[in-house]
């Protein structure tokens, strides 16, 4: 599978107060358009499962947004799924002047989930700020990361000045504001079949992410323009292992004698994916617009050679190997989905990606590598 998948976009709408004396049928509502399905452990927002998201808001009459506006109109407002709706409180209208502005900030999923944290007060200034974190503990339940922004929003009236005519929906439009990773492995040949002769597996132990420039925890920043992407800073680097997210199962008994290590088993030219079906690994991305620049992220593999041979203590003979790969410097961009695909040729593994379009760009580019690791 080649993990190609769209960005699915998110609509919120709103409607508003027209007049003074009819706020109760004019509060701002909240919806969203059905997209694609649920996904499992970390989870890819869509529309289908999209159950919550957070709003901040700047009321700046008709002076317009700057750096200096207070959060006077919402500050991190939870909106929940309620049935086919979505509710939240206080309710909150439209200025009842046309010519006076809103600007909105919105992100999803919540900051109470298990990655996402406001680094904002209520008593700050300007652009919204948030922090994302990622530990090797959480990876499972790493989510992924949307935003937008509408500045200056106004309600649109008809030449007639009518305010029964007036437009108030306020439409975000999500994007994908992380770098999002598949691993899809095969063997060059068949190593394992019914035949006496072919009788070996490889089995995926371990994989970490590392390397010197490797961000686990960095803060997003929002634009300040309609539907701008919003820019990462003060990152901190580390390590992650992905046991979390590594799709492994043991051995059936006397599958390779003796041997039960779990890991993700490769025995011919069949892709697997390493993570199990619809997960990802979702990154702080490190290049590309509003990333931060790095050229020095590896990601390193074990792995057992192991053969099943009766004549053995133990029915098996096994030899370990490890890998590290660095990441070409051009990848992880900032809305980009890749895939990397690993061949083994039991002396060897050769290092190619696909890239998956959240964004509108597309890279294909071939990694040899050729060091001799069995």
């Amino acid at each position: 599978m080649m993990g190609m998948f769209a960005l699915a976009a998110l609509a919120m709408t709103s409607c508003s107060m027209n007049d003074v004396v009819r706020q109760q049928d004019n509060a701002i509502n909240f919806g969203t358009y059905t997209g694609r399905g649920v996904q499992s452990k970390s989870v890819e927002l869509t529309n289908d499962n999209l159950n919550n998201f957070g709003v901040f808001a700047s009321y700046t009459a008709e002076a317009g947004f700057s750096l200096s506006s207070p959060f006077n109109y919402m500050f991190n407002q939870r909106v929940e799924k309620s049935s086919s709706s979505w509710v939240y409180s206080p309710l909150k209208y439209w200025p009842t002047d046309k010519d006076e502005m809103i600007t909105f900030f919105a992100y999803a999923p919540y900051a109470t989930s298990n990655n996402i944290s406001v680094v904002s007060t209520n008593d700050d200034t300007g652009c919204p700020v948030l922090r994302y974190t990622l530990t090797s503990a959480n990876l499972d339940v790493a989510q992924d990361f949307v935003t937008d922004v509408l500045v200056d929003e106004t309600q649109t009236v008809s030449a007639t000045d009518d305010p029964d005519d007036a437009d108030r929906t306020v439409s975000f439009e999500f994007r994908h504001e992380l770098t999002r990773i598949a691993f899809g492995a095969k063997l060059d040949r068949t190593a394992w079949d019914n035949t006496k002769d072919n009788k070996t597996q490889i089995n995926i132990k371990e994989i970490t992410f590392g390397g010197t420039n490797l961000i686990t925890e960095a803060d997003y920043t929002f634009g300040v323009t309609d539907h701008a992407r919003g820019a990462w800073s003060n990152p901190t680097i580390g390590t992650l292992d992905m046991a979390k997210l590594l799709d492994a199962t043991t051995p059936d008994v006397n599958e390779l004698g003796d041997y039960n290590t779990a890991g993700v088993r490769l025995k011919n030219e069949s892709e697997v994916s390493l993570f199990g079906a619809n997960d990802y690994l979702f990154l702080i991305p490190m290049n590309g617009e509003s990333g931060i620049d790095s050229h020095n992220v590896t990601f390193t593999i074990v792995y057992d050679i192991v053969t099943l041979d009766t004549s053995l203590d133990g029915n098996y003979s096994v030899t370990e190997a490890t890998k590290v790969i660095t990441v070409p410097k051009d990848y992880l961009k900032q809305g980009v989905a890749y895939k990397f695909n690993l061949t083994f040729y039991l002396n060897e593994v050769v290092f190619d990606a696909t890239v998956d379009k959240w964004a509108t760009e597309e890279i294909n580019d071939n990694v040899g590598c050729n060091d001799q690791d069995a």
